[in-house]
């Protein structure tokens, strides 16, 4: 099946990095110390907080999003979920500056998953300060067909493979209700399976209200920021394994792959891997 998105080039948009969203985030992760200065360089892939889109209210969909049209909405593709993406970090940014961001369409397949078709699209952002390449990002959406009233029988999970090691780091986190609508209200993110309890079990097919992508990859790399890879970081990426649910506990855990590099893994409660990360120099 061949799918072109009718936006597969966008217009660059601009945003500064103000310290109020990096002070909102710092607040969500407890840390201690939550003061952003001009100047301050952003940490790991904090830039997700900016660049929102304005969208009227009567373009959102049913789901929350943006309303969907164009070849993918015609083929019946409506569900969506963030399966993970790559980064490589030129240029750190920092609080103060307005940045560029230039976006388009890297690649898009169909492929037969176990719950029937689904449809990649990987999403590529440049980002810039000035004429300065501060980060090239290719993220990995996939787009699932609406939901049935019978489903088909999902198949046998597979065992949870073994863990990366010892861990040099790791702590136990739940997410409860109140932050992930928080999480949503920062990011600008509307998807009601994040707070809608009704529309995530019976529409989307979800166990319960689940937690943002990002928000777990985002609070994987606050785990590993007291190493020094962190600090000199020049690629991360990471992969969305399963679902982890609101109110769930699931163990973040850091590895030393090696001097230069880490492994970054996220399990929920049954052990099962809900994701799973890379960061190195």
């Amino acid at each position: 099946m061949q799918i072109k998105q009718a936006d597969d080039v966008a217009e660059p948009c601009t945003d500064v990095l103000s310290e109020w969203p990096a002070t909102a985030l710092a607040a969500l992760f407890d840390r201690d110390c939550i003061r952003f200065e001009d100047g301050c360089a952003l940490p790991l892939m904090w830039h997700w907080l900016y660049f929102p889109a304005a969208v009227r209210g009567r373009d959102i969909g049913e789901d929350g999003h943006p309303v969907r049209t164009g070849a993918l909405a015609d083929a019946g593709f409506t569900r969506r979920m963030f399966a993970g993406g790559r980064t490589r970090i030129c240029h750190p940014p920092r609080i103060g500056e307005t940045l560029t961001r230039q976006r388009s369409i890297r690649d898009q397949t169909t492929k037969d998953g176990r719950s029937g078709p689904l449809h990649f699209v990987t999403v590529e952002y440049r980002i810039y300060a000035g004429q300065h390449l501060c980060l090239r990002e290719e993220q990995d959406i996939v787009y699932r067909p609406a939901a049935t009233a019978d489903p088909a029988p999902k198949a046998p999970r597979a065992p949870a493979p073994p863990k990366a090691g010892t861990a040099i780091h790791s702590v136990s986190r739940i997410w409860h209700e109140a932050d992930l609508v928080r999480f949503s209200a920062l990011t600008y993110n509307g998807h009601r399976i994040h707070y809608d309890r009704d529309y995530a079990t019976l529409v989307e097919g979800y166990a319960d209200i689940v937690v943002h992508g990002p928000l777990i990859a985002l609070f994987l790399l606050e785990c590993a920021s007291p190493h020094p890879v962190y600090a000199s970081a020049g690629a991360f990426e990471f992969r969305a394994r399963s679902p982890l649910y609101v109110n769930e506990a699931a163990a973040y855990s850091i590895y030393e792959a090696r001097e230069d590099a880490l492994e970054l893994e996220c399990r929920g409660s049954d052990d099962r891997l809900v994701m799973t990360g890379h960061l190195h120099l």
